[in-house]
């Protein structure tokens, strides 16, 4: 833009201004990540407005929606600015996430080192970015279109495709097992959240997956604990009762969705 826009001056109001915004600074690309990040996902209060349209099939009208979506995400901007002063001024309060956003930003536009350094092939380090970049975007299309099955890779579950205490405890479908050795060829499930962590954070977080999934759930699969083998899959969030049956949550509620206590009663919810 800075070298196709015209950089003719403009006054108006006593305010003089260019059409031409210049080289692109870093001010402009943290703007703009900060923008894309806050659209990549969908507010909390939406997940509330799916489940009661889609479970409870009660629609809020699209005012109410709006206004419970703001609220909720003024609440959290709120907060966050109230308390900058002890979770974002000190520098003992690092944010792993932002930090790798940081280092990004600062090696494009205030080193050259990350334009002129070559590597392999005499590559900079940028052109490397830019061609990594587009294989990750390219490579996408593979899992999620034309191979879904590259999502979830329960490759183990090929030995005893049948067996089913083997699938729950091996295949790595959603609301199916515990996916113990399964693969991932896509890089949205592998997610990366803990590769910028410190070591020992990494350690702890892999440490608690191997002794939760790996060692304590297949316990309590095989040996029957607590009954879980009578809620036929071996991870799931729907909610059941006693005896394996799934659980309908408009019998505890009122027609203006509102709990019912008289009807929670352990007689009451005798299936």
């Amino acid at each position: 833009m800075a070298r196709t826009l015209p950089t003719t001056k403009w006054t108006i109001g006593g305010h003089t201004f260019s059409l031409n915004p210049g080289p692109f600074n870093i001010k402009e690309h943290t703007l703009i990540g900060v923008g894309v990040s806050a659209a990549a996902g969908p507010a909390y209060a939406m997940y509330t407005l799916s489940v009661m349209d889609l479970m409870l099939k009660h629609r809020i009208d699209a005012l109410g929606s709006m206004i419970l979506i703001v609220t909720t995400q003024c609440l959290g901007y709120g907060m966050a600015g109230t308390l900058r002063k002890y979770l974002v001024y000190p520098a003992e309060m690092v944010w792993w996430p932002t930090l790798v956003q940081v280092v990004f930003y600062n090696a494009m536009h205030n080193t050259d080192e990350f334009k002129n350094r070559k590597m392999i092939r005499g590559w900079s380090y940028m052109k490397y970015f830019w061609v990594f970049c587009g294989g990750m975007f390219l490579y996408q299309f593979i899992p999620h279109f034309f191979a879904p099955m590259l999502i979830y890779f329960g490759w183990i579950c090929w030995f005893k495709p049948f067996d089913y205490n083997f699938w729950a405890l091996f295949s790595s479908m959603a609301r199916g097992g515990a996916g113990i050795l399964s693969l991932t060829f896509d890089w949205s499930q592998i997610g990366g959240n803990n590769m910028w962590m410190p070591l020992s954070t990494q350690l702890l977080s892999y440490g608690g997956i191997i002794l939760s999934y790996w060692i304590i759930f297949p316990i309590i699969w095989l040996n029957n604990i607590f009954d879980a083998k009578i809620f036929g899959r071996a991870l799931t969030p729907s909610l059941y009762h006693m005896n394996g049956t799934a659980f309908n949550i408009t019998t505890v509620l009122d027609k203006d969705f509102t709990l019912n206590e008289e009807s929670t009663t352990p007689a009451a919810q005798s299936p």
